[in-house]
């Protein structure tokens, strides 16, 4: 946009040279082009810092991710063996007291959740993390299905041998956590939507005030263009008026033939 105002504003300027004769020359060499193409080259460099540093860091936390996500599955899988050793002989109360502690972990993480919530969505605003939100989702994904399909096969023995034991208690159980995990789920989504309301809102008034900002720069900048062609365009008819004056003064002196 820069670049097709100021071609206009040469164009102009020059049909001005072109009816009123020589009067300044234009530059051969156009600065701002030359600038622009250091600031690409400039930016072009930055860009590139910025993938590569961003990729390696990725890749170098994915992979120490994938082996804790490992070490998840082995822990997974001895503790499943463990539990179905001992769950027999565990009493009711032992899975109430169990269930309690998992309801104070959710209320204890929803809390912490909440807190922080604002300070996130403002770090959002100033970060580049649209990527690496995507891959960060992808990786969970895998890794959430990986644990599922080797849960399922570690659970398939443990299941049937607790079944008979625990099933009314744990469906109590179950029931109640699942209370606990709608309600914190509930009060999370509530304070998401306002905050992603709130972001929205910030971020369009930001574009509205921006927008009129430049916009009112650039008429200010048109006018004082036009300003200048019009005195440097009142000037040179003044000249030529004097001139055309005089030539036709001079026209007096053929009376003296």
């Amino acid at each position: 946009m820069i670049k097709f105002t100021k071609k206009k504003i040469v164009a102009g300027a020059l049909a001005v040279t072109l009816v009123t004769g020589a009067g300044f020359s234009l530059a051969a060499t156009d600065f701002g082009a030359k600038l622009q193409s250091w600031y690409n080259k400039q930016y072009s460099s930055a860009i590139t810092d910025i993938s590569t540093s961003t990729t390696n860091y990725g890749y170098t936390h994915a992979v120490n991710a994938w082996k804790q996500v490992q070490n998840m599955s082995n822990k997974m899988k001895n503790d499943i063996e463990r539990g179905k050793n001992d769950a027999v002989s565990t009493t009711n109360g032992h899975i109430t007291d169990q269930t309690d502690e998992y309801i104070n972990q959710i209320n204890s993480k929803k809390e912490e959740i909440l807190n922080r919530m604002e300070t996130d969505f403002d770090n959002f605003r100033d970060g580049f993390m649209g990527m690496i939100d995507e891959i960060v989702s992808e990786a969970k994904k895998y890794s959430e299905d990986h644990l599922n399909e080797k849960a399922a096969g570690y659970s398939e023995a443990a299941l049937a041998d607790l079944e008979a034991a625990i099933n009314a208690h744990a469906d109590s159980a179950i029931q109640e956590l699942q209370a606990a995990i709608d309600a914190a789920k509930s009060e999370i989504n509530a304070k998401l939507n306002t905050e992603k309301a709130t972001t929205l809102a910030e971020l369009k008034a930001y574009i509205d005030s921006e927008k009129a900002r430049v916009l009112g720069e650039l008429q200010s900048f048109a006018n004082s263009l036009v300003n200048d062609i019009i005195d440097t365009i009142n000037q040179k008819a003044a000249e030529l008026e004097a001139e055309a004056l005089a030539a036709l003064e001079a026209m007096a002196s053929q009376f003296d033939n």
